[in-house]
């Protein structure tokens, strides 16, 4: 009965513990995506700004791009 108590414990500890990994995991993950989308909106923008002032020279998002190491 003991050993039974003790499985379910370790069981309960292990499923609250992985639990605990998924949403971290979630989180981080929305987290990259909200910063990505951040990312894009604001090459959109510099975009806009480069062809508002007349000097684009090439692709900028590209040239962002790599400059972000994307």
């Amino acid at each position: 009965m003991k050993q039974q108590r003790l499985t379910k414990e370790v069981e309960a500890k292990r499923l609250a513990n992985e639990s605990t990994r998924r949403e971290e995991t979630r989180i981080q993950k929305e987290i990259e995506e909200k910063e990505l989308e951040e990312v894009r909106t604001l090459l959109v923008e510099v975009e806009k700004w480069k062809g508002k002032k007349g000097k684009a020279t090439g692709d900028g998002v590209s040239s962002f791009c790599s400059w972000l190491n994307f």
